[in-house]
């Protein structure tokens, strides 16, 4: 049987059904329009987050849209598979929060690359946001509030998230990694007030003899300070650093003998006869006399 198209009259289209049609081609020419914006915003800026106070208003609008259209998939005026496949012909961000994540995270990624220069490259690098999300993290942590993917991105890259439960404080973790730097050079964690070499870690040291006596250090920080052996007492730790001094000089020079032109050399001769007079009066506790005799200090001045 053969059928004659021509010969057949198809059934004129109504108004309304012609309107239909007519703003789905509509829509579909203004979703190329934006789509070509997208494409060149994502050749200049290299990416297709497309921030809502963007001057091109429309356009940002217009990605929002397509977040929440297929978002709600099972809607009407959802993506066509099409769409979808153009848009992520772009790597589009669906889910830019996710996506903004994820760059914090590589960044951090290349920063942990070099684990002794860790927390000095975060402080110097003056992005205060970077700062803040590293903060949110260790926050997040410690309310339970991360979830299990993040947990194991982090760790795999080994972020110590344990270390942020403890301070939570940046600029805090970067010093106290360099006092520990400075106990792992000198066996003692006590550095000496106006220490020339980093003057600022010796300032903090005492801020943090301030903050413990007034009660304004948290017992997590005045546990990784006891960790190092923190002395917490000013005058324990003006002892305990005359002591240092003169250990220093007995490992360099083999004996006690400090010459008058020797760096330091006035208080620390008066301390070494402080020592033998408190000794000699009873006034000199155990512990020292034993720490004192443990180096070999001579009870008697060499003649």
């Amino acid at each position: 049987m053969n059928f004659n198209l021509q010969a057949y009259h198809f059934p004129p289209l109504s108004t309304p059904r012609k309107s239909q049609l007519y703003a789905k081609v509509v829509a579909e020419k203004q979703w190329i329009r934006r789509y070509k914006e997208l494409k060149a915003y994502k050749k200049e800026h290299g990416n297709t987050d497309v921030k809502r106070t963007h001057s091109n208003g429309q356009l940002a609008n217009w990605v929002w849209v397509q977040r929440a259209r297929k978002r709600n998939a099972n809607k009407r005026k959802n993506l066509t598979e099409t769409q979808i496949e153009l848009l992520n012909k772009l790597n589009f961000s669906w889910n830019p929060l996710d996506e903004r994540w994820k760059r914090k995270f590589y960044k951090l990624k290349t920063l942990l690359a070099e684990p002794d220069k860790y927390y000095i490259k975060i402080a110097e690098l003056n992005d205060r946001k970077f700062q803040i999300w590293i903060n949110d993290q260790w926050a997040a942590f410690s309310k339970g509030e991360m979830s299990g993917g993040r947990k194991a991105l982090l760790a795999s890259i080994g972020f110590d998230l344990e270390c942020g439960l403890k301070t939570h404080d940046l600029k805090w973790n970067e010093i106290y990694h360099r006092l520990n730097l400075f106990h792992d050079n000198y066996g003692h964690a006590n550095v000496p007030k106006n220490w020339n070499a980093d003057l600022k870690l010796a300032n903090w040291v005492s801020a943090q003899r301030c903050c413990q006596s007034k009660g304004k250090l948290s017992e997590a920080r005045i546990q990784l300070l006891d960790d190092l052996g923190f002395i917490w007492n000013r005058h324990n730790a003006r002892w305990e650093e005359r002591f240092a001094e003169v250990l220093a000089f007995k490992a360099i020079h083999g004996h006690f003998k400090i010459p008058f032109g020797y760096p330091n050399s006035p208080k620390l001769r008066r301390f070494m006869d402080a020592m033998r007079n408190k000794r000699n009066s009873g006034n000199l506790s155990k512990a020292r006399i034993a720490k004192l005799e443990l180096i070999g200090f001579p009870w008697r001045e060499a003649r």
